[in-house]
Formats: structure tokens, C-alpha cells, sequence
């Protein structure tokens, strides 16, 4: 049984215990269960790694690394040696991703599962406010999308090709990318866990952010290339390299097939359709030419620059009478139109969430939050509003909960606004606006129904005078 199954069947049962599986290289991994819940899954190596992604994310030098490392072969935990050297939300944030790799990997690995019963599970890296289902459900559809990159070999090399902010995840990935070009020496420098790496790396290849070159294909023909995947040895008469792109019937339904050496499907049993002029089978006209627009995958991208746009702006003649209201303007008319001022375009998408945006929006939630704090502060003493606050942001839908992931509130109640922008910047651009709009929609919300619960009508309505517009001003 596989190891997602064994995990699965304990699930469904309730149990609370241990399950554990041994790799064919490296240590065991251990989920931990608490009444059917996944709690934690850990490593005995899960410290030396953590303090590996601090040290390439920039957040320890190397020399203070070593001497942690070395207190760390004595103590117990990571947490008690990284006390005082990080900080503790820093801290948090690698424990979660610790914590995922460590149930990516379980998945994965090929072997015998063993369980151990326990009354009660005691480890260091604790993880609720997850839905352990979603989460599993999750973590195997990502380990699906990832099988090429997995497969890969780490001498794959990366080419960037539209670069990114510094300051986002994706962006010090692509500056790691221009230090070391290799697949394998990326998964050593990059400040992520191995999955998490390969997930931005597939993204970064899907939007054409980079390339991955196939530095030895003997068998590929010179000039060939799968959409992302350059070939190094096709060279052109003046020795740079070609990069002609074909559409994914010629590469194969599976883009990364021509470097992984796997096959790329089932072969093809359609007819051959002759391509001679006069034939009677002659359809090339309905054949598939806009290779532009091809992702890796075979489908169509919408990135903004190749969606179509339709001008509505007013039309200005060149000649100096303009024309009557119900003159029909013909199709050669176009060349005498000029729109150059006052165009109005449309898209086949919203406008997009700017990060300045995202940031105002946020801004006037952690003006309504400030003043939650404040009432219930002042309704049952300080720190109640702080804690509720929390409570809010530990509590919310699982669709919205990553947006939070680190941005826990101050003293004041208000949130860390930089950590949800950078959170917001990892998901799809298309569904930023309404995902944060949702979030932020869904904790203004249950914090007012906490606070009309637990303080007096006439502070309630004072609290609403201070905050009163906020919904026009976030947009909702």
C-alpha cells in the first residue's frame, strides 16, 4: 500500500500514533496523527535543514551557521538553538514549510509503512488550523505537476529571460538562477524547501520567466525545442544557439519529455493527412498555427501581451469634415482614423491588483482592526483585542489562510501589510484582486460579530463611528 493510502486508511480511522516509512537513502520520516489529524511530520536531519534555508535566504552568515550547526549536534531542538539568533515569525514560517516537505516526501517515498499507537504525540513542530484532508489532497496534486521536475537531472540548466523584483519569492529565485544556472545547484542555494523550489521553477518556466537548456540530447535533432526547454547543441552558422520553437504535436503531449528521456505518450493513431493542395483530405487550413500563444502544457496562455484588445476610443478623421452621424465607416476608412489619445481598451480580464493597490486595501482593514483592538481592549484589558485578532487570522477559510501566513498581528491588532502583499505576489495574477478581497472581506466580518458579542451597544456604536465609509475605501 502506498504510503498516501496508509496515511489516508489511519486517517479515516481516527488514529492517533505515529507512521512511519524508511527511504531508500536519507532518514525516516514520521507523520504524526492526533485523532485521524495530521499534526506534524518530521525528520531527525529537519534542524540542519532549517538552518540551511536561513543560511541561503540570507537570514544567518555561514560562520554562525557553523556554530549553531554545532550546538545543534548536542540540543534537542532547532528552536531552543535559534532562540534569540531569528525571529520567532521567521522561525514559524520554516517550521510550516519543514512541515509540508516532510509530507511531500512521506508521499513520495517508495516503501513499507509501519504505525505506532500513542496516547498522546509530544514533538517539537506542531501544525493545526489546517484541514488535514485539503492538505493532503493538495500536497499529491502538487507531487503530479512536479513529476517532470523531479525526474530531472540536476545538470539541467536555467536561462532567465524576464526577470523579476528581488523582493519577491520568484525573484531572488531567478537571482539564484543567475548565479548558478544548474537545476541542482539551484535546490542548493535556494532559500526554499525542494518542493517549494520546484513549484516557482515550473511556474517561472509556464510564464517564460526562464528556460530550462538541455545541456547533452544527442538524439534531439538540431533546432529543436519544446516550449521552455532549449536545446544546447543546436547551433546556428554562427555558432549561437537556435531556439526554434515547434508546437507540442511535434515535441510530444508531455513538454519535458524530451529531457527527462521518458516517452512523451501513446502514439498517435489518426490518419495522415496528405498535405498536397488538391488533395481531398487537404485540412490545413483548420489546423493549429498560433504557436505564440502555446503554453508548455498545449493550452492557450492569457498573458496580457497576447490577449486581444479592441479600441472604443472616439475616432478623430484627418480630413477636415467630420463625418455625419449615420455614416457608416467602411473597413478602408481605418487607415484615416487616428486613436492615438483617449483609448479606451478592452481585455478578456479585470484590471490587475498592483501591489500598491493590495497594500492600500490592506491598510484600511488594519484601520478596522486597530479599532476592534481597541474596544475590546478597552471592554476586558489589554491584550484581549491582540488575541482576538489572531484568533481571526488562525481561523480563517483555508482558500484565504495562506494570504496570512506570517502576518500576525502587533499589539495594536494590525497586521504585517508587507507579508500579505508578498504572500498575495505567489499566486496567479488573474485571481489576486478577488482573493483578496475575499480575505479581507471574510476577517472585517467575523471580527465584527466577535466584537458585538463581547463589548456594550454604546461602545459598539462608537467603534462603528471611527470606522464608518471603510467598505467604499476597501473596495468591496
Amino acid at each position: 500500500m502506498r504510503p498516501a493510502d496508509t496515511l489516508r486508511r489511519h486517517m479515516e480511522l481516527g488514529s492517533t500514533g505515529t507512521l512511519t516509512v524508511q527511504p531508500s537513502e536519507g532518514q525516516p520520516i514520521a507523520v504524526y496523527l492526533m485523532q485521524g489529524e495530521i499534526l506534524a511530520a518530521e525528520t531527525p536531519a529537519d534542524g540542519f535543514g532549517i538552518l540551511a534555508r536561513l543560511v541561503n535566504g540570507g537570514a544567518l552568515g555561514v560562520d554562525q551557521a557553523r556554530d549553531l550547526r554545532d550546538r545543534l549536534a548536542h540540543a534537542g531542538q532547532i528552536g531552543d538553538v535559534l532562540f534569540g539568533a531569528v525571529s520567532d515569525d521567521l522561525l514559524m514560517e520554516l517550521y510550516t514549510c519543514r512541515f509540508r516537505e516532510n509530507l511531500a516526501c512521506f508521499i513520495r517515498t517508495e516503501g513499507e509503512v509501519t504505525f505506532t499507537e500513542r496516547e498522546t504525540i509530544h514533538v517539537e513542530n506542531v501544525q493545526v488550523g489546517h484541514d488535514s484532508w485539503e492538505l493532503l489532497a493538495e500536497i499529491e496534486e502538487q507531487l503530479v505537476s512536479l513529476g517532470p521536475l523531479l525526474q530531472a537531472d540536476g545538470s539541467l540548466l536555467l536561462e532567465v529571460r524576464v526577470s523579476l523584483p528581488p523582493g519577491t519569492r520568484r525573484g531572488r529565485l531567478l537571482a539564484v538562477v543567475a548565479a548558478d544556472a544548474s537545476l541542482g545547484g539551484l535546490i542548493e542555494a535556494s532559500p526554499y524547501e525542494l518542493h517549494e523550489t520546484l513549484a516557482h521553477v515550473a511556474a517561472l518556466i509556464d510564464e517564460g520567466r526562464i528556460v530550462a537548456v538541455n545541456p547533452a540530447r544527442p538524439s534531439a535533432p538540431a533546432g529543436s525545442m519544446v516550449p521552455g526547454v532549449v536545446d544546447a547543441h543546436a547551433e546556428g552558422d554562427d555558432g549561437i544557439a537556435v531556439t526554434e520553437e515547434v508546437s507540442p504535436e511535434d515535441a510530444g503531449s508531455d513538454p519535458y519529455a524530451s529531457f527527462l528521456g521518458v516517452p512523451s505518450g501513446e502514439e498517435d493513431d489518426s490518419p495522415v493527412v496528405s498535405d498536397e493542395p488538391d488533395g481531398e483530405a487537404d485540412l490545413s487550413m483548420f489546423r493549429d498555427h498560433d504557436h505564440r500563444r502555446r503554453t508548455a502544457d498545449g493550452t492557450f496562455s492569457v498573458a496580457r501581451d497576447l490577449l486581444d484588445r479592441v479600441d472604443l476610443s472616439g475616432f478623430a478623421y484627418f480630413d477636415d469634415v467630420a463625418p455625419a452621424d449615420d455614416q457608416i465607416l467602411e473597413m478602408e476608412d481605418g487607415e484615416r482614423v487616428d486613436a492615438s489619445s483617449g483609448a479606451v481598451n478592452l481585455c478578456f480580464s479585470s484590471p490587475p491588483l498592483t501591489s500598491e493597490d493590495a497594500a492600500r486595501k490592506i491598510d484600511v482593514t488594519n484601520e478596522v482592526l486597530r479599532q476592534i483592538c481597541l474596544a475590546l481592549d478597552e471592554e476586558h484589558g489589554s491584550g484581549t483585542g491582540q488575541a482576538a485578532v489572531l484568533l481571526l487570522v488562525e481561523s480563517c477559510p483555508m482558500e484565504v489562510a495562506p494570504l496570512f501566513h506570517g502576518a500576525d498581528p502587533g499589539s495594536d491588532g494590525a497586521l504585517v501589510t508587507a507579508r500579505i502583499v508578498d504572500n498575495l505576489e505567489q499566486r496567479p495574477e488573474a485571481e489576486r484582486r478577488r482573493l483578496l478581497n475575499a480575505a479581507l472581506k471574510d476577517i472585517v466580518e467575523r471580527g465584527f460579530a466577535t466584537t458585538a458579542e463581547r463589548i456594550g451597544e454604546a461602545r459598539l456604536e462608537a467603534m462603528l463611528e471611527r470606522i464608518a465609509g471603510f467598505q467604499r475605501r476597501l473596495g468591496l
